[in-house]
């Protein structure tokens, strides 16, 4: 299992294996220099050393699979009001739905309110253009 936490002293979030975890709100953290080799000791779950140092916590997410918490700490970077708890649908990343909206098929003639519908015209088809009368514009139907 893999968590992603904050550690709340440093204000840093990281996947840790729950194997780290030091109690209910504190977790060890390893003392190695290399971010590759920290890296490589949470996709392992390594277990920890008696060098390695505790530091209080603050849990944001659980995941069985690693690459999930890893997708979730790219989002916690950005977002700060991630749910704590066990891995569900509710806490999934979703994206926004698109809103679509119908096309307007209505034109209205300020002059008396009226509605006036509007032929679409359909790929490939040509309108003839509108032609002044003396009685007024003559558009086709």
């Amino acid at each position: 299992m893999f968590l992603l936490v904050e550690y709340t002293d440093e204000n840093e979030l990281a996947v840790i294996p729950d194997t780290w975890l030091d109690g209910n709100s504190c977790a060890l953290w390893p003392p190695y220099k290399s971010s590759s080799r920290v890296m490589n000791a949470v996709r392992q779950e390594e277990h920890p050393g008696a060098n390695w140092k505790s530091f209080p916590i603050r849990e944001l997410y659980r995941s069985e699979i690693y690459e999930k918490a890893r997708k979730k700490l790219a989002v916690a970077e950005n977002k700060s009001d991630l749910e704590t708890g066990p891995e569900n649908e509710e806490n999934e990343i979703q994206r926004p739905k698109r809103v679509r909206r119908s096309p307007d098929h209505y034109s209205s003639d300020s002059d008396n309110g009226t509605v006036i519908p509007i032929n679409r015209q359909k790929k490939g088809q040509h309108v003839p253009p509108c032609q002044f009368h003396p009685l007024g514009w003559i558009c086709p139907a």
